[in-house]
Order: C-alpha cells, then structure tokens, then sequence
C-alpha cells in the first residue's frame, strides 16, 4: 500500500478516473475502424452497447489480462485510453444506437449474435426466447467443450437462473 502524501486535488483526480474496459475486434472490410463491446466483471461483453470508432480515437489501450468467451470467440479485454479531445460524430453515434434497439425491439440479437442479459422478463423482449437463440448461436461457434460450456453459463445468467455451471 502506497502511503505517500498527495495533495486532495490529486486524490480526487485518480479516485474519480473510471477504468473502461472492452473487448476489441477488427471489422472485416474496414482495417481503419474498430467493434468496442463495453465489459465488466458482472456481466461480461454488453454487446447490445458495441460501437464501431476509428483506431485513430484511441490513445492506446492496457491488457487487463483477463479473456471472454462471447459468441464462440476468446476475447482479451482491455482497459481503453481515448485521445483527449477525440469526438465521433453524432450522426455516427445515433445510427449506431438506433440499429441495436431496432434490432432489441424486433426481437433479434444485435450484429455480434447477442443481445443484453438484462432485457427479457416484463420487459416485452421475451428473454427466455431470445436467451435459447443465443445459447444456440453460442453453441453453432464454438469449437471446444470448455467453450460450450461457456455458452451454458452464459445462458443461465441471461435468463436470470442462479445455477451455475462448471467449466
């Protein structure tokens, strides 16, 4: 533990800085642009919140050592430095917002194949439906049994179950 001094406007500043993880994929067709799928610990990949950006808007990016398995894929998760003063256009940022809920209204998983574990239940988006279409999905990509077990977990935490499946 680190018990050197520090002015109160220092320590506000590191404590108010938010780690922003993501897993980070290249889109095929365009080597200039890359998917960022917002990641936590809890929930893991919110693909339903992907967004396409430029390279060019990051700074650099951290390797959190950690991987996730999302749609039969083994992905690093990354801590995210954006460039200051860096803006995506707005237009850009709506179209993207607007095609992942039409996609979350029409009942279909977004571009990556999934949608939120958190829409379903009450909600009018019929999580155990879309749930079990993710699980197939999940299973349809995934090469090895570990993986296939992944996508069980990741099934019974979409549908709320509190079972929980070794891997």
């Amino acid at each position: 533990m680190n018990k050197e001094s520090q002015s109160i406007d220092d320590f506000l500043a590191r404590q108010s800085v938010s780690e922003i993880s993501s897993t980070i994929e290249p889109i095929e067709g365009k080597p200039d642009s890359v998917k960022l799928t917002p990641w936590t610990p809890e929930s893991g990949c919110l693909c339903h919140l992907s967004m396409t950006i430029k390279k060019s808007a990051l700074e650099g990016v951290i390797s959190t050592g950690q991987t996730h398995i999302c749609c039969g894929k083994t992905l690093k998760v990354a801590q995210l430095r954006f460039k200051k003063g860096e803006t995506l256009p707005l237009e850009d940022v709506f179209n993207q917002l607007r095609s992942a809920a039409l996609q979350l209204h029409a009942g279909h998983p977004n571009q990556s194949g999934v949608s939120s574990p958190g829409f379903g239940a009450g909600s009018g988006f019929g999580r155990t439906s879309l749930c079990a279409n993710e699980l197939a999905n999940c299973l349809n990509n995934a090469p090895t049994p570990r993986e296939q077990c992944f996508c069980h977990q990741f099934y019974h935490t979409c549908v709320g179950s509190r079972i929980i499946v070794p891997c």
